[in-house]
């Protein structure tokens, strides 16, 4: 029965919404967020989705005004399927990935996790050739602006943040429930240790950088002008943890 919903869903989609006045459009397929924007005559997708014909991220880019073949940059967060089955659909853009994820994203190595390894069986996706494997805080310009890409492994090993217009794409890495950026699931995180130390130094990684922003990839975007102070509560709750699970009896 599960199987059979979440087949039937992947297609599924709300309609978009834009985020603030920034240009930016989101959308929910099934249960996780995507994000685009025009740049210039360019597009940009931040993740792609569960569904390999493309349904949710079509109705983004009508939205926008725009087609597949007017992408020009795929930013993908990590690589959970449920982010990554679109992106073959675009075979003339740049696609941008941890490269720690790369393996990952083509199928040469497996998952970690059970949760990943059933989804992945029962929803075969796609496999993702990543064009551009970024290794550490990198700069990447497309049409006249600059998208400031930003490790946060945890969630996955090449799990990335993406800063764009004051908004910060975090995939999995956080969740926005209860009004409250919180860490990502431990049924799907490889390094929930990891992910912590990701969450918690980001204050400190955005101190000089605008943020408006934090939009998730389960949860959707923090209220306009919350972001760094939601930020920097699960920052603090994320050194908790970690000082709770150092002082823990082994």
């Amino acid at each position: 029965m599960l199987f059979e919903i979440l087949r039937r869903g992947r297609g599924a989609r709300s309609e978009p919404f834009e985020i603030g006045g920034t240009g930016v459009f989101g959308l929910t397929n099934l249960f996780v967020e995507l994000y685009a924007a025009k740049v210039g005559k360019a597009v940009v997708l931040f993740d792609t989705g569960m569904d390999p014909r493309g349904r949710p991220v079509d109705r983004l880019l009508e939205a926008l005004g725009a087609e597949r073949g007017d992408v020009t940059d795929v930013f993908l967060t990590h690589c959970h399927p449920d982010h990554v089955a679109g992106a073959p659909l675009f075979p003339a853009a740049r696609v941008h990935a941890g490269a720690r994820d790369g393996p990952r994203l083509t199928g040469e190595a497996p998952p970690r996790r059970a949760a990943e390894r059933w989804f992945r069986r029962l929803l075969p996706t796609p496999a993702v050739h990543a064009t551009d494997l970024h290794a550490g805080t990198a700069s990447v310009r497309v049409g006249g602006e600059s998208i400031r890409v930003l490790p946060l492994p945890g969630d996955t090993p090449g799990a990335c943040a993406f800063l764009f217009r004051g908004i910060l794409f975090v995939g999995d890495a956080l969740d926005l429930r209860g009004g409250r950026l919180r860490p990502a699931w431990g049924y799907a995180t490889d390094d929930a240790a990891e992910n912590l130390r990701s969450i918690a130094s980001l204050p400190d990684r955005l101190a000089e950088l605008p943020l408006d922003f934090v939009c998730t990839a389960h949860g959707g975007p923090t209220p306009q002008g919350q972001a760094r102070a939601l930020l920097a509560q699960a920052a603090d709750l994320a050194r908790a943890a970690r000082s709770a699970e150092g002082a823990a009896p082994a």
